[in-house]
């Protein structure tokens, strides 16, 4: 009688052994594959993230040389005309400058606030006596025109790698230190200049204080 609990319990020894070691290496390989899904989607992630990466590049380089040519056109009409105060010249000449080192290849947080003081400018050269308006606009068509394309470009491929970078669950696969959300540009060159103003102010005020007029809500970052 003895020695058939003895045996019995060998037997149930045996048999609980086995299904430790069964439940133990389905844990593992549960783990390894898990592990190795998490690797291979956020690999795909990462590519598809360093590919409109490099998409973005030579975007913002036809970008910044449009704006760029902007900014002198109005500067030698300015100083052409005599209208424009010297500080304001200074302000031009800063930010050509401050875009001559940037070293980074993207849209800065900085760029729609150079961009409205720019127009603010523009927008006193246009209410100038002294500037032949006509002649102005004639210089500012095709370059706005080519940077309303070009910021189009920019923001559809931003907010596509926006889109990847923070849709769930891709969220929690990306590396956050390593891919940061692209700023927008939310000038439109094709706007009306005093309207645009308003409408920019208007947005850095609500990024100050929260305040955002009701006309704006529907247009906010657009």
């Amino acid at each position: 009688m003895e020695e058939l609990l003895v045996d019995t319990n060998n037997k149930i020894n045996v048999v609980m052994k086995k299904f430790i070691l069964i439940s133990i290496s389905t844990v593992i390989l549960l783990l390894l594959g898990g592990y190795v899904l998490f690797s291979i989607y956020s690999k795909r992630l990462e590519n598809d993230l360093e590919q409109i990466d490099g998409e973005l590049s030579p975007i913002y380089n036809k970008v910044i040389v449009f704006s760029n040519n902007r900014i002198k056109n109005i500067k030698s009409t300015a100083i052409n005309s005599d209208c424009i105060k010297d500080v304001n010249i200074n302000t031009l000449d800063r930010i050509l400058l401050k875009r001559s080192k940037d070293s980074l290849k993207l849209i800065s947080k900085d760029y729609n606030y150079d961009e409205t003081k720019i127009n603010k400018i523009l927008n006193e050269l246009f209410n100038c006596k002294n500037v032949n308006s006509k002649s102005l606009e004639s210089l500012m068509i095709p370059l706005n025109d080519s940077l309303s394309l070009s910021s189009t470009e920019y923001n559809n491929k931003a907010e596509q790698f926006n889109n990847i970078l923070f849709t769930f669950p891709n969220s929690l696969f990306v590396d956050n230190n390593k891919f940061r959300s692209k700023n927008l540009i939310r000038i439109n060159y094709l706007s009306p200049l005093e309207n645009e103003i308003k409408k920019q102010e208007d947005i850095e005020k609500w990024i100050k204080t929260g305040e955002m007029p009701s006309e704006h809500k529907d247009t906010i970052l657009k």
